[in-house]
């Protein structure tokens, strides 16, 4: 029998305790404190079921260090960025205008086990950053990993 995951948050301490994939969420948010780092964005990972909130101040902080305009140039840095740091490479299709919504596939991800809430600090990081792009809030609607193929592919849609 499995243990079932565990999150625990202590503010006074800032930490996170996580029991069963500790290590992999933990990664996530080394990557994202480089990712920081890199960008000098000032954004601050606090806890993984925050990322829609971090994703969101990265792109605003981004944006507005890049200039508006280039809003695009800045969603294709963050995913070069994304397979330099080795979370996979990421592709990403927004289809829509009035109601937008976004297929993203990231192939190669470094977590084989896509599930739970390493499944939730992808789709929410991207739905934060992708509800920035469009001022609009978006979620994700579907997730699917195909070990087959080493790919996890989800969709985000506007609420």
């Amino acid at each position: 029998m499995k243990k079932k995951e565990k999150v625990e948050f202590s503010p006074e301490q800032g930490e996170i305790v996580v029991m069963g994939q500790r290590g992999v969420l933990l990664d996530i948010v080394s990557c994202c404190e480089k990712l920081d780092e890199m960008l000098g964005t000032g954004a601050e990972v606090v806890v993984h079921h925050m990322w829609y909130g971090y994703g969101c101040q990265l792109l605003k902080n981004l944006t507005e260090k890049i200039g508006d305009a280039e809003k695009g140039k800045v969603l294709e840095e963050l995913a070069k960025i994304n397979a330099e740091m080795g979370l996979g490479v990421l592709n990403f299709t927004i289809i829509g205008k009035k109601r937008p919504y976004v297929e993203i596939t990231v192939k190669n991800p470094p977590f084989k086990k896509i599930k739970g809430s390493v499944k939730r600090c992808i789709t929410s990081l991207w739905a934060g950053i992708f509800s920035e792009y469009f001022q609009k809030q978006m979620v994700c609607e579907e997730s699917h990993y195909d070990q087959k193929t080493d790919t996890f592919t989800f969709t985000l849609r506007q609420t």
